[in-house]
């Protein structure tokens, strides 16, 4: 445990490396005071510290509900006698490598049910990271007032969500370069100096550089960059726009969305994913044979079909990309399962790079999967542009594990295709029929 963590983080002021409140405090009663009530427990097994947080350990060799109220005794004596501090107590057993983590800071304490391994001493400080943190109902909210000033600004329904899309892409980029460790009103007013000194043709130039560097060598880059110029930026109502109204767009996805996601984490994912599908809504479609898939139906495809981060996935009309996201999300956070974070970033980049597999032909509803993939983290998924019925070799190369899928049929009926497992060589595409 002390080398996972880190030797050089370690403090200890009793014999066998046991931190002793007592011996910190100058004796029980004086702790006692500092805590406000009488003591039972004050020597913990393990403590590090750095930068303000304190990593907290009390083994056992089976851990069980009641070791729980010993480990809450430390954390009140740890923040009694160090103010200001944060705080990661854990149960861990020494038997096995069950382990039970919780964060607490100041009077907020929260079971971190995704941490099942023991980690760095880095690891635990990100873990207090607020730049951003997960709020799923505000994005709810803020995302129905955002789609109201769209409205308001005179925003083709059908543009929607590809021109959030594409904006909140340029936000991240424009924090990213500032260097920020924070969201907040002085980030604001920072960003927006620079805006007031932009045009609206330079706004939508920086859109447009954004993707560009994103989608570096991502397959049809240049279709990709193609159709955003085509089907968002150059359209007539984006294009009139005026500077006082990109700020006001632009300020409202920093500060009412962006600012409440953590893309880094599963949860952020999630939140991501339905902030997006809650725009899909309004995209309509382009004609009578397309239809968006409801986030309740791909999430229950791609559980159902066990989708986890040793499979590969094909989605062969993938529209916005519902499947390929969902089916992502699920992959990232299994990778995250009892990994560290050095080895989960592994895992998590193979995932992105050779596990998910589209193919759309219609121009509007490509352009929304490569940007829907791109706010999630992976612009270079292997998306193609075309129909399923002349991809056939590409289908081959991907050897999906599982393929998620809707067919419609005469307009009306929906079929949702579920393959566990296809073999290539099974595969054959002929007279547009499936064979």
């Amino acid at each position: 445990m002390i080398d996972r963590i880190g030797k050089e983080y370690l403090t200890t002021n009793i014999e066998a490396g046991e931190y002793s409140y007592v011996q910190e405090a100058g004796s029980k009663d004086k702790l006692e005071k500092a805590v406000g009530h009488a003591i039972k427990h004050f020597k913990l097994d393990i403590r590090f510290e750095s930068n303000s947080i304190a990593v907290l350990i009390e083994t056992k060799q089976h851990f069980t509900k009641a070791d729980e109220k010993q480990l809450t005794e430390y954390v009140e004596e740890e923040l009694a006698l160090h103010k200001g501090i944060k705080i990661i107590a854990i149960l861990a057993n020494t038997t096995n490598d069950k382990i039970k983590v919780w964060r607490y800071s100041g009077d907020d304490s929260y079971l971190l049910k995704e941490e099942t391994v023991l980690d760095t001493m880095e690891h635990y400080i990100k873990l207090f990271d607020t730049t951003r943190q997960n709020d799923k109902e505000r994005v709810m909210k803020n995302t129905y007032d955002l789609n109201e000033l769209l409205h308001k600004k005179d925003i083709d329904e059908k543009l929607r969500s590809q021109f959030v899309g594409t904006t909140l892409l340029y936000i991240k980029d424009m924090v990213n370069k500032t260097g920020a460790t924070k969201i907040d009103d002085a980030l604001k007013e920072k960003l927006d100096d620079v805006w007031k000194m932009m045009s609206a043709e330079e706004i939508r130039a920086g859109i447009k550089n954004t993707l560009d560097n994103l989608l570096d060598n991502s397959e049809n880059k240049t279709k990709k960059i193609e159709l955003l110029q085509k089907n968002v930026l150059n359209d007539q109502k984006v294009k009139k726009l005026k500077i006082k109204d990109w700020i006001e767009m632009l300020d409202t996805i920093l500060m009412n969305i962006y600012r409440y996601i953590d893309a880094d984490s599963s949860e952020g994912q999630d939140i991501l994913n339905l902030f997006f599908i809650a725009f899909n809504k309004y995209t309509g479609k382009a004609d009578k044979n397309q239809a968006f898939t409801p986030d309740h139906i791909t999430e229950f495809m791609c559980r159902i079909t066990d989708v986890d981060r040793t499979k590969v996935v094909l989605d062969g009309t993938c529209g916005s990309g519902s499947f390929l996201v969902q089916a992502m999300v699920k992959e990232i956070a299994d990778c995250r399962r009892d990994k560290t974070e050095k080895e989960a970033e592994e895992l998590i980049k193979q995932v992105k790079e050779k596990h998910i597999f589209g193919i759309e032909v219609e121009e509007k509803a490509y352009g929304l999967s490569t940007t829907n993939m791109l706010i999630h983290g992976d612009g270079n998924s292997n998306i193609k542009f075309g129909s399923i019925f002349d991809n056939k070799k590409f289908i081959m190369e991907a050897d999906p594990d599982i393929i998620l899928m809707i067919i419609w049929i005469e307009s009306q009926y929906v079929f949702y295709v579920l393959i566990d497992y296809l073999a290539s060589d099974r595969l054959i595409v002929k007279n547009h029929e499936y064979i």
